[in-house]
């Protein structure tokens, strides 16, 4: 073995094994997985952001020294980014999408409100027009990755999870608009039929891709997410077991992709503090040991 320099502090760690910093392609920071819903309504809109403080700290402390946050309310992610870069707050470089943007009515729209309240999304738009300036507003606002919502979501009301919310045209205004400011895409989508307008209108990566189908292209990275339920008594091996069979992962696997890790980060998921727990459950499910590593 080599002889340390002199002065150099030895740690030993024997049967251990040195990996580099994580990067974590799909988190969203100030959220909770205590409440969700209407539950989240009981609080303040700045309760949410004080959320993040934490969590950024939890993610950095679990091997994670990179995250594409892809999605927050009121700038949030784009506020850690700064405040980590300025010294000021504990946490892991974050690439900020800012708002997502979403059709109305759609699943990065507000849902859970009566007409009477008049709540909308910050960056909803409807035509590729309106789409495009919502980019641009992004970006303007410090966004380093722009965020769609192509189908329906698991977490808002009155919407299917794999229902096509927003056209190829709009999806391609959308690609091509951050494109030309060298910003990358992300788009969420569950259902074949949006997936694939995503790819085709150039997204660069594809969030949680749940049912694929028998349509899944290459084209785009797809990035399965870990719905795993936040009940630390339910032994996380034989849920594992049931999920392996129609899990989105061997999907992507299948059609050539080996996944980039990610997670929802909503109500449904795990703490940040255990996320590192993650990496086990998706080299399980989609049988490339190399695949979330790489």
């Amino acid at each position: 073995a080599d002889t340390a320099p002199a002065g150099a502090t030895v740690l030993a760690l024997p049967g251990k094994t040195i990996l580099p910093g994580l990067i974590d392609m799909h988190v969203h920071l100030d959220s909770n997985p205590r409440f969700g819903g209407y539950t989240g309504l009981q609080f303040t809109d700045m309760f949410w952001v004080a959320q993040g403080v934490q969590n950024a700290r939890d993610m950095l402390e679990a091997g994670f020294t990179t995250v594409r946050n892809v999605g927050s309310g009121n700038y949030a992610d784009v506020g850690y980014k700064q405040a980590i870069d300025e010294g000021l707050m504990t946490g892991p470089r974050i690439v900020p999408a800012a708002h997502a943007l979403g059709a109305t009515g759609g699943h990065c729209d507000e849902t859970y409100l009566p007409p009477s309240f008049k709540t909308k999304g910050e960056a909803v738009g409807d035509g590729p027009e309106e789409l495009r300036r919502r980019v641009r507003e992004q970006r303007k606002y410090g966004a380093e990755v722009i965020k769609v919502c192509a189908t329906g979501g698991v977490f808002s009301r009155n919407t299917e999870p794999g229902q096509q919310q927003l056209s190829e045209e709009e999806l391609r205004a959308i690609a091509d608009e951050a494109h030309q400011w060298g910003l990358r895409t992300a788009a969420h989508a569950h259902g074949a039929a949006g997936i694939k307008a995503a790819i085709r209108a150039g997204i660069d990566t594809i969030e949680h891709a749940s049912d694929p189908g028998r349509h899944a292209q290459r084209g785009a990275g797809a990035r399965p997410r870990t719905r795993r339920r936040c009940d630390r008594r339910r032994p996380l091996r034989r849920h594992h077991r049931r999920r392996r069979r129609s899990d989105p992962g061997r999907a992507t696997a299948r059609a050539g992709d080996d996944g980039g890790q990610g997670r929802g980060g909503g109500p449904l998921t795990v703490p940040f503090r255990h996320q590192a727990g993650e990496q086990r459950f998706l080299t399980n499910v989609l049988v490339v040991p190399v695949g979330p590593i790489r």
